[in-house]
């Protein structure tokens, strides 16, 4: 018995060994995405970052002033994303929720509110290069933080 399991042991071990060294020769680390902060027990990665600091410049550029330097800008970016974080698991933990009907109702009145239909306004959206899952977590989070400021008011 005790042969048995250590040759059932040396086997495992031989096959381990095998497939480290291929993976190791045939793979090379990629790195998916980066961490750039952790808030909590959430994250804010460079991906966001990069998006925000984008969406920003654009603003920045329709607005016709001049863009702060991009060192400048991203510590303001993340600054403000931390902040998001932090508010929306606030919300989260007082129990906020936002329905999709109350979602689909603030997307009516923000749309209404630009001189435009549900579908024009989405439209505008996408063709500035948002994506329609994105434009309604953004409103959402948005509904979160202002129900938070609600609440906190005396």
């Amino acid at each position: 018995m005790a042969m048995n399991l250590c040759m059932g042991f040396n086997a495992r071990l031989l096959i381990c060994c095998i497939c480290l060294s291929c993976t190791s020769s045939f793979s090379q680390i990629q790195v998916l995405e980066r961490v750039v902060a952790i808030v909590d027990k959430d994250v804010v990665l460079q991906s966001e970052l990069d998006q925000r600091i984008s969406a920003v410049y654009a603003q920045v550029q329709q607005s016709g002033t001049q863009a702060p330097s991009l060192d400048i800008l991203s510590s303001q970016v993340l600054e403000r994303l931390i902040s998001e974080r932090l508010q929306l698991n606030l919300g989260f933990n007082a129990g906020i929720r936002i329905t999709d009907q109350e979602l689909n109702s603030a997307i009516e009145r923000v749309a209404a509110a630009a001189g435009l239909s549900v579908e024009n306004y989405v439209n505008t959206a996408i063709s500035k290069g948002s994506r329609l899952d994105d434009l309604k977590e953004q409103i959402r989070n948005e509904m979160i933080i202002l129900s938070l400021i609600h609440i906190s008011e005396p």
